[in-house]
């Protein structure tokens, strides 16, 4: 498929700032893309787009109410949707949810809710797609995972978090494997730890670090500042678009240096 050939694009979790941050970027970059959304809640999506100058002028689109952890209404829901367009070229899956505790103070609970949220909505949503993108003998998967997934950080309590973040991580290498030869790329971004301002950019260092509990990590990362939704949604749209062509199974951080 061309780069200036109209795109339809699957995003989960598209109400969250990387989901929207994903769509403007793919905007920015590609003409007659059209997306399917795919959100929990309908109204909070729609009042996202149509907030968003960047956006709701531009956009084609359709919302798909659904929760993911709940395998079989979303396969109901989702594939007569992907079948009435024919297609998916693009999948990215931003969907997952964060708890941070100490390991001894979390729940069986708060473990069942990251798996579901995290790697079980990776599960149904490539499970969904894959078919089509296997009928139509190409297709691209993003997942979202995160740098605790791949390495520790000190202070961050999050290693049930990072455990099954780290799945998704094994999971897109996994499938990178099992279908290349079907022409179908799976690639992974690891986001650091995001910008905690909502529109504060490089320059807001001071800012940052008289925030209780986040000084150190900028101490210890050599870009001296946190990153934004943006940061993350340019790596997302390179490694979905065919400037990345030739790339599959790769594990992409976008953390600032953080883990180096």
């Amino acid at each position: 498929m061309s780069e200036n050939e109209s795109k339809i694009i699957m995003i989960t979790g598209a109400t969250s700032g990387i989901g929207v941050a994903v769509i403007r970027e793919f905007l920015s970059l590609y003409s007659g893309c059209y997306f399917i959304l795919v959100s929990r809640n309908r109204k909070r999506m729609r009042e996202r787009i149509e907030s968003d100058s960047d956006i709701k002028d531009r956009i084609r689109y359709e919302i798909v109410e659904t929760d993911l952890c709940d395998l079989h209404k979303s396969e109901e829901i989702l594939e007569p949707r992907i079948r009435e367009k024919g297609r998916v070229d693009i999948l990215v899956n931003v969907a997952g949810g964060f708890i941070s505790k100490p390991f001894v103070e979390t729940e069986a609970e708060d473990f069942y809710q990251l798996v579901m949220s995290n790697m079980f909505t990776v599960f149904v949503s490539c499970r969904t797609v894959l078919p089509f993108m296997l009928n139509q003998r190409f297709g691209s998967i993003v997942n979202v995972g995160s740098v605790l997934g791949l390495r520790s950080l000190r202070d961050t309590r999050c290693s049930v978090y990072g455990s099954v973040k780290s799945a998704v991580v094994h999971l897109t290498r996994l499938l990178s494997v099992e279908y290349g030869g079907y022409n179908i790329r799976v690639n992974c971004v690891c986001p650091g730890i995001l910008n905690p301002v909502e529109g504060a950019g490089e320059g807001s260092y001071e800012a940052y670090r008289k925030l209780n509990g986040m000084n150190h990590y900028l101490g210890e990362q050599p870009l001296k500042w946190f990153g934004s939704s943006s940061d993350v949604a340019k790596a997302i749209v390179f490694l979905a678009g065919e400037q990345s062509g030739w790339t599959t199974g790769e594990i992409m951080c976008v953390d600032g240096g953080t883990g180096l």
